[in-house]
């Protein structure tokens, strides 16, 4: 069903100039949509239920601006991917909640994380996968400028104009699992590849 609907989608978006590449590429594209639409209505449903949908919205808004940047890990399956996302807001939304810091220990650990979200910027970043591979160099540096950019968006607004301690944490350590799911630990627990990684350095362009 969702194939169909997809190639469905493809064929009234897509003009006949497309090169079969091209058209790999955006019907990817497409059924990742197709695909992430009955779970972000089942994620809004759970967390409704829960009564953090607010927190999870906020999160939500961080893994748009800055997991964009940054790639990261993919699960093998539909059902997969539902249950990490869910996984993924119900860790974050409740780590906000109950581990609250304040004063040097917040300062410390706020430190911490930025530290290791730059590494993985250094790293990793675009962490990509073989269905879709960001070998252009000129990307891939501008995609670390722009997820560096992001990350100091975050932590000015985390740090300096929110002042609830909650929605601080939910920010920052959104940006923490965000940086988290690229690093070469998580690809092989997940058994992902990465995608530049299967390109010899040659075809760099």
């Amino acid at each position: 069903m969702i194939d169909k609907i997809s190639n469905w989608l493809l064929d009234k978006v897509v003009s006949g100039n497309k090169s079969e590449e091209e058209k790999e590429i955006l019907l990817f594209g497409i059924t990742r949509i197709v695909e992430d639409i009955p779970k972000a209505i089942g994620i809004i449903i759970i967390s409704t239920l829960l009564g953090i949908l607010k927190e999870v919205a906020i999160v939500t808004v961080v893994l748009m601006l800055y997991k964009t940047m940054t790639g990261g890990v993919h699960a093998k399956t539909n059902l997969g991917c539902f249950l990490y996302s869910l996984l993924f807001y119900l860790v974050i939304v409740y780590t906000s909640k109950f581990l609250v810091l304040t004063g040097v220990n917040k300062v410390g650990v706020y430190t911490i994380i930025y530290i290791f979200c730059m590494y993985t910027i250094f790293v990793y970043v675009p962490a990509d996968v073989p269905e879709i591979p960001k070998v252009n160099i000129k990307l891939r540096r501008a995609l670390k400028i722009k997820a560096i950019i992001v990350l100091n968006a975050i932590y000015i607004v985390g740090l300096i104009i929110i002042k609830d301690n909650i929605i601080q944490n939910l920010i920052i350590y959104s940006a923490f699992y965000i940086s988290l799911m690229t690093t070469r630990t998580i690809y092989k627990l997940f058994r992902n590849q990465y995608g530049y990684e299967t390109y010899i350095p040659d075809e760099l362009i």
